[in-house]
């Protein structure tokens, strides 16, 4: 993705490359399989001077591509599967995930895959750790956060059909 930036298909291609390597392999959803590729530090750690990690490549590209509905469908896909490692949740809170990917459903506001992939990585960006042992704090403002994102995207949709 670094050597080939200005290719929107290629990012896409890589995007789902990452979907795929970083899927969940275990047991249940939302469990990795504990020899997969993403679970070693290869997307978040530091690069050597200049070098950009493989989280701030992807974000990047999303940033750069924002207008290619299947690029920001690929890469909020992608972001679904790498947030579930803890330290690569961190890396996309630090890097802008947030923002990234709320920016993709603005852009592309009548794209389901789009609006699907991006509520389920900010989902998988914003959930706790699983340091913390009360859920129930937690999951009255989820419901409320995704109830209200879903009555935003509908207002829109019908909206957009009315005028």
């Amino acid at each position: 993705m670094a050597l080939f930036s200005d290719s929107v298909d290629f990012n896409a291609a890589a995007f789902h490359a990452l979907v795929l390597l970083a899927r969940p392999l275990g047991g249940k959803e939302g469990s990795l399989f504990q020899g997969s590729m993403i679970n070693s530090d290869i997307l978040s750690s530091d690069g050597v001077g200049d070098e950009m990690n493989g989280i701030e490549i992807m974000l990047n590209a999303m940033r750069r591509f924002d207008s290619n509905e299947l690029l920001q469908a690929k890469g909020c896909w992608a972001i679904v599967n790498i947030a579930l490692v803890s330290t690569q949740r961190t890396m996309l809170l630090k890097r802008g995930g947030l923002s990234v990917v709320t920016n993709a459903m603005r852009r592309h506001p009548y794209d389901t895959e789009v609006q699907l992939r991006a509520v389920s990585a900010l989902v998988n960006m914003v959930k706790p750790c699983k340091c913390v042992s009360n859920f129930t704090d937690f999951y009255p403002l989820l419901f409320y956060v995704l109830n209200n994102l879903i009555k935003k995207i509908n207002s829109r949709c019908h909206r957009g059909r009315t005028e």
